[in-house]
């Protein structure tokens, strides 16, 4: 797609030949895969920071409450972005799929 000309000249533009080309289904193309990857990664994310957070409230109650310990442990729980990262994958894919079937 990288060598593709294809370019829109501003958001109007980009919405009507999309609705043109695609109609109205263009614009959620992939959007199942997104809301997919958006569950599991704040899905993930939240369970991760809870669990953590009651570990530290459990073992180390004097730095419960400070700020770095939940700076620290958000950064931590952002490892369910490994799991949602191939459902970004998919969805990128799946919104580029039409414009490389149509070249063809």
């Amino acid at each position: 797609m990288e060598k593709d000309t294809f370019t829109y000249k501003n958001n109007t533009n980009a919405f009507v030949m999309i609705f043109q080309r695609e109609g109205l289904f263009g614009f959620y193309r992939g959007y199942g895969a997104a809301a997919c990857g958006i569950v599991i990664y704040h899905g993930c994310s939240f369970f991760i920071y809870t669990k953590l957070k009651e570990y530290v409230k459990i073992n180390f109650p004097s730095n419960y409450s400070k700020w770095y310990v939940d700076f620290g442990l958000g950064g931590l729980s952002a490892v369910g972005q490994l799991f949602a990262y191939p459902f970004d994958v998919i969805r990128k894919r799946m919104q580029g799929q039409k414009l490389l079937l149509d070249k063809k």
